[in-house]
């Protein structure tokens, strides 16, 4: 009996010895892991502090760099087009005022209506090359005619008002209402076309107050062309001329259009100042060519 009852306080013993080294042994992996956590934290808290700091110096002197490219001025302007009435140096002269300024944040269409403001620009394009270069490319006005001795007209009939005296003398002069030079393109281009067959061209062209429409040619006639159906009457003075009842060399002051069949011819005679007219229809004319025939 003593020695069961001592069998069993030792295994009691040896239990409870077990529990022990159990319970140290679980208290020992709480402290490890409560340590890994704290690490953890301290460690996340770093990275993140120094990410931060990164970051904000990046920013405050990545910002500031930017600024400074973004605030260079223009360089270098490179200027090309076919002039005439203009130089490179002209051209650059209008812009010099944006060429000081920022290369990227300038307002090229503030630039660019600069430029348009010059009357022989007719068109301008402006292109940015990388890192602070301006490229412009100028198309220059064409000038078909003169408007008196004021300005001139384009080919699409706009009216350029100018106080340089840069247009050339050799150009048609059309003369009439600021608000009909359009009109006045289209007719000459017209009578142009018409008379080109003929080696004849348009030295002037005008519309009076009235609305009477008159022309002179390269070779010194002179057209009365009424207020209406120019087109006609110009068709009457070519079938003239194909029928030879009018000859180029002939020596003519005027030709009077404005009748409704034919028309009336005023002669230089013997080459002095006296003038001798002539009427001729339509119907006169085709039976002049019958004849030739």
């Amino acid at each position: 009996m003593i020695e069961k009852g001592n069998v069993k306080k030792k295994a009691k013993k040896v239990t409870n010895t077990k529990n022990i080294r159990t319970n140290a042994k679980k208290s020992t992996e709480k402290k490890k892991v409560s340590f890994k956590g704290f690490f953890r934290t301290i460690r996340y808290v770093l990275v993140t502090s120094v990410c931060a700091f990164i970051v904000g110096v990046t920013g405050y002197y990545g910002t500031s760099l930017v600024n400074n490219f973004l605030e260079r001025p223009i360089s270098s302007v490179i200027v090309q087009g076919d002039f005439e009435h203009l130089t490179k140096g002209s051209v650059e002269t209008l812009i010099e005022e944006y060429v000081k300024r920022s290369f990227i944040k300038e307002n090229l269409s503030a630039m660019r209506k600069s430029l348009l403001a010059e009357p022989w620009i007719d068109n301008v394009a402006l292109k940015r090359e990388w890192p602070n270069i301006l490229h412009i490319t100028i198309e220059e006005q064409r000038a078909i005619a003169r408007w008196d001795d004021r300005g001139f007209v384009n080919y699409r009939g706009d009216l350029i008002l100018t106080d340089k005296g840069l247009l050339s003398s050799d150009l048609p002069i059309l003369r009439g209402g600021e608000d009909e030079a359009h009109l006045l393109m289209k007719k000459y281009q017209f009578l142009s076309e018409a008379l080109n067959k003929h080696e004849l061209t348009v030295s002037v062209l005008e519309k009076n107050k009235v609305g009477i429409w008159g022309a002179e040619l390269s070779n010194g006639w002179v057209l009365l062309l009424g207020r209406a159906d120019i087109n006609q009457k110009i068709q009457r003075l070519l079938l003239a001329l194909e029928q030879k009842a009018i000859l180029l060399s002939s020596e003519v002051d005027r030709i009077d259009l404005r009748y409704e069949n034919g028309l009336s011819v005023k002669w230089i005679e013997n080459g002095d100042d006296s003038l001798r007219s002539e009427t001729v229809s339509i119907e006169e004319m085709k039976r002049l060519n019958e004849q030739k025939i």
